[in-house]
């Protein structure tokens, strides 16, 4: 079912580039998936990584550098699933099973750069966490001296300036 779905996005995604502005899903395949993403996905994605931001707030050992970018990623996508993933149902549900991709109005503008600025900041995110991990395998003796709580901090907080 998982491959059927995926034939089908590559299907409306060739359609969508050669200017087709028909509809490809029918009316029960998009309230399947607006009824998986708002039932299922949206909830679990908040719980966890909401106890991901509880545990790193509750207990003190886990407040190390490296877990500063993880819990940065977990309000990351904690903020995609409370903002920006209503606003794709809304789409999905406006925009007759086109998923959001021919819609003109200001609510795909903004979603749209929503979405953008946080894969930028999950990608980065990602990025900085591999850069700060290999730093602690390769230098272990000054990892402390290098990446310190400010410095990490710093570094989240650039990363959502630019991002």
């Amino acid at each position: 079912r998982s491959l059927l779905y995926t034939i089908k996005f590559e299907e409306e995604l060739i359609h969508f580039m050669s200017g087709n502005t028909t509809q490809i899903y029918s009316d029960a395949e998009r309230l399947g998936l607006v009824v998986y993403i708002g039932a299922v996905v949206i909830p679990v994605a908040v719980v966890m990584n909401s106890l991901m931001i509880l545990a790193f707030y509750k207990y003190k050992k886990l407040r190390i550098t490296g877990m500063y970018f993880i819990v940065n990623l977990a309000v990351c996508n904690l903020v995609a699933t409370t903002v920006s993933a209503p606003l794709i149902i809304g789409n999905i549900i406006q925009n007759n099973g086109s998923l959001g991709m021919l819609n003109k109005g200001v609510a795909c503008d903004i979603r749209a750069v929503i979405d953008a600025s946080l894969l930028c900041i999950s990608a980065v995110t990602l990025a900085t966490s591999s850069v700060d991990r290999c730093l602690a395998v390769y230098r272990p003796f000054t990892y402390h001296k290098i990446i310190t709580y400010r410095r990490a901090l710093l570094t989240i907080l650039i990363i959502w300036i630019v991002c």
